[in-house]
């Protein structure tokens, strides 16, 4: 299933705060400001890592989430954004190894 971002301006979230609620713990806020939206995604990019990825997947027109950090996460960049899904893609399926004895 491919997902997609929301593509309006307006729909960014703003005000995104991290509080540290103790050691191992994050608190994020932000202001929801998508429409439609199927969730959001919270993303980081640990420090010295080179791109974002999800770290949680949340459900929509939700504006608070708290994380439990791994040791790579508590020096890290975050961020947070809609999403909506998009037209599904075609599958593709493939079988590795011998074929069973018996089938054709």
């Amino acid at each position: 299933m491919r997902t997609s971002h929301v593509r309006r301006p307006s729909a960014t979230p703003t005000d995104l705060r991290a509080t540290v609620m103790h050691a191992n713990g994050i608190r994020f806020t932000w202001t929801d400001h998508a429409a439609g939206e199927r969730g959001y995604l919270l993303e980081d990019r640990p420090r010295g890592g080179g791109s974002f990825r999800p770290v949680a997947v949340l459900d929509p027109d939700i504006n608070s989430f708290g994380l439990i950090t791994l040791p790579n996460e508590k020096r890290a960049s975050y961020r947070v954004r809609p999403f909506v899904y998009g037209e599904r893609s075609n599958i593709a399926r493939i079988t590795t190894g011998e074929r069973p004895a018996g089938r054709g």
